[in-house]
């Protein structure tokens, strides 16, 4: 799998890295951690998203389901199993309580999008950031928009949750990378498979390789660790 779809572009963030930064959201992550504050992000193809609370209960989206997968009056219900997702609803929804959740787009699309923020990463020692989801899913389509992110002397930022093949990311992501935003969200593996729903084998093996890879290619390495009350925020 290497043809990723994009959840969101997000400018202007302060949060993401150093300085004023876009935030490339990619859709798709092998974890699945309970706290995960992207759960949109996790499925790696496209879904239909219902917020009741936009609703205006004008039946447009029940008129062009073909496949009457979506019923109720004052609040619709979406038959997930029968959903084709197509989109039609989407289309027609004059409120956007339906919305299309992953969209394609082309390295040069992403590019042309980040670009025109240049000025402020200039400004401001800023930069794009990859996040999701887990962008190294898609090592091949992430070293290209690196590549083309360099050549136009932009900075870099990967979000990772370093489940990955290592071989991939040495061939594709790290010759164009700036800065590595590392998650070590539990040390224990056996609590890392009950709240994220995989050992951390791997991923504590990567975390080392990279640390070793940091010191001789050009890129810096940074752990982090999410306080999560009563699972990684702990008196231990």
């Amino acid at each position: 799998m290497d043809q990723p779809l994009i959840l969101e572009i997000k400018g202007n963030s302060l949060d993401d890295g150093p300085g004023i930064r876009s935030v490339v959201f990619f859709k798709g992550c092998p974890i699945s951690c309970i706290w995960c504050h992207n759960p949109e992000s996790k499925n790696p193809y496209s879904e239909l998203s219902y917020d009741a609370s936009k609703c205006i209960n004008c039946g447009e989206c029940q008129k062009v389901c073909t496949i009457n997968a979506i019923a109720g009056y004052k609040t619709i219900d979406i038959d997930r199993k029968k959903c084709n997702l197509c989109f039609a609803c989407v289309d027609v929804c004059p409120s956007k309580a339906l919305t299309r959740v992953g969209f394609s787009m082309s390295v040069n699309e992403i590019t042309e999008r980040v670009l025109k923020d240049k000025e402020f990463y200039n400004v401001s020692g800023g930069g794009v950031t990859l996040s999701g989801g887990e962008p190294t899913m898609f090592p091949v389509f992430i070293g290209q928009l690196l590549s083309k992110l360099k050549e136009n002397k932009i900075h870099t930022l990967l979000e990772t949750c370093g489940q990955f093949k290592l071989s991939l990311i040495k061939k594709h992501i790290l010759p164009f990378i700036d800065l590595i935003y590392y998650d070590l969200k539990l040390i224990d593996s056996d609590r890392h498979r009950k709240y994220c729903g995989v050992s951390n084998h791997n991923i504590l093996g990567n975390f080392k390789s990279l640390y070793g890879l940091s010191q001789k290619m050009d890129f810096i390495l940074i752990p982090r660790t999410p306080l999560i009350p009563d699972i990684t925020d702990t008196e231990e």
